[in-house]
């Protein structure tokens, strides 16, 4: 199961991460912090390097990330976006018209 939680701030993606593991471990479900990434967006903002811990886990902080078939990353920006899209479309039409 994959699941994608938005917040507008650090403190509440930890607290909602707490949450969130707390509910699952209820249910007798581990949150697998091996698998969970997080990934800050702020305009200009770069990775530190460092990663954040929920309960003594570590939780790795991402650059970038593939969100409903869309590249989402830290700064905000979408040309990356962009350039994949043209280059699906170019490709798309190459192959239909030769």
């Amino acid at each position: 199961m994959r699941t994608t939680l938005v917040c507008s701030s650090k403190k509440d993606q930890i607290e909602l991460l707490k949450a969130e593991k707390g509910a699952s471990q209820q249910r007798g479900l581990l949150l697998n912090t091996k698998k969970t990434k997080v990934m800050f967006v702020e305009e200009g903002r770069n990775i530190t390097g460092n990663d954040f811990s929920v309960d003594g886990e570590v939780i790795e902080e991402v650059e970038r990330f593939d969100f409903l078939g869309s590249i989402i990353n830290v700064k905000g920006d979408c040309t990356q976006e962009i350039k994949r899209r043209l280059a699906l479309a170019r490709n798309n039409y190459s192959s239909k018209h030769g």
